[in-house]
């Protein structure tokens, strides 16, 4: 499960510098890297991953946009 982490931190950082911070790719994969890390019982990095990405879909679309992804 490590090198799954692993792989998928360096896939986020890849995203947040081809696509930019504010979009919804980096969003998603920071939401992905939140279950990782929720699944390896790292509750704490799956909190600060899984709140990053809701801060970028509310840079994105605001707090109450629905069906924009």
């Amino acid at each position: 499960m490590n090198q799954t982490i692993l792989n998928h931190q360096q896939c986020v950082r890849i995203l947040e510098k081809f696509y930019g911070f504010d979009n919804p790719q980096t969003a998603h994969a920071y939401s992905s890297l939140s279950l990782f890390y929720y699944t390896a019982k790292e509750t704490e990095k799956a909190f600060a991953a899984q709140l990053k990405s809701l801060y970028i879909f509310n840079l994105i679309g605001g707090e109450f946009v629905r069906d924009f992804f």
